[in-house]
């Protein structure tokens, strides 16, 4: 029987960011350790170190996957309602993102963006600027933004709070999604 543990540098990599994602994402960065990586990658430690290196380096690189696959994927989106409806869905890539970065906020830790940049925010900047457009498209997309991110983070508390924990979820989603597409309507 052949075992299905990561092998090469493509895959140890691979296995080693995507668990990193998401155990950074459920428990912060300062409570994951590398061994808990290697663990769940079901790879050797000696691996992560030889292909990742050090923790900050495995978090600079998962930062940045994360950042450039998101981007990606909202740059690969063909209007503006559909990249919001994209990042309203709790999509564990988003999720995660969203939540790594809070994690990073919280623990006072640098939230790494400053090399990787930030393709998503261009893509969402590119499909509401208008012609001439004064830099009212970034603003814009910052509000949207606000209210995405909020959301991911506290749809729970936000639904109870404004008392509509009762409504079906799509339906909350779709009234958001409609909310934060019209923000580009200036």
């Amino acid at each position: 029987m052949e075992s299905k543990r990561p092998r090469g540098r493509d895959e140890v990599v691979a296995a080693v960011l995507g668990a990193a994602e998401t155990l950074f994402a459920e428990r912060g960065p300062s409570s994951v350790t590398l061994r808990d990586v290697a663990a769940a990658a079901d790879v050797n430690l000696g691996l992560l170190h030889r292909h990742i290196g050090s923790k900050e380096e495995l978090l600079r690189a998962v930062l940045e996957r994360m950042t450039n696959e998101g981007g990606g994927r909202l740059a690969e989106r063909p209007d503006l309602r559909s990249s919001v409806d994209a990042l309203m869905q709790p999509v564990p890539g988003i999720f995660n993102h969203v939540h790594l970065i809070s994690w990073l906020l919280l623990e006072g830790g640098d939230t790494g963006h400053g090399d990787p940049g930030f393709p998503g925010v261009e893509a969402l900047v590119a499909k509401v600027a208008g012609p001439g457009d004064d830099g009212g498209a970034r603003t814009t997309v910052l509000a949207m933004l606000s209210m995405i991110y909020g959301w991911q983070m506290f749809a729970p508390f936000l639904k109870e709070a404004a008392g509509v924990a009762d409504l079906p979820e799509a339906d909350l989603v779709a009234r958001l999604t409609e909310l934060a597409v019209s923000l580009a309507d200036r």
